[in-house]
């Protein structure tokens, strides 16, 4: 019966360790995907932003490709 208990006490912590990596590896992608939409607007480079679909854009640059999120049109920046 304690070997369950153990078993089951391990097996939590070991969830809850997956759970906790998991949320912090999503808050860097999210870090990075704000970073690349801040480079959309400071690119001091021609560029041009096209819209992929809803709040999802790529924006090509002459050295680079990235994606951005949260623009509402396609438009060009000089």
């Amino acid at each position: 019966m304690n070997y369950r208990k153990e078993f089951f006490v391990v097996a939590m912590i070991f969830v809850l360790q997956i759970t906790h990596f998991s949320s912090l590896n999503l808050r860097q992608k999210n870090k990075r995907h704000e970073d690349s939409a801040d480079q959309c607007y400071r690119q001091p480079l021609n560029f041009t932003v096209t819209k992929v679909n809803k709040g999802n854009f790529t924006c090509k640059g002459l050295i680079s490709t990235w994606s951005c999120r949260g623009y509402c049109e396609t438009y060009e920046v000089r």
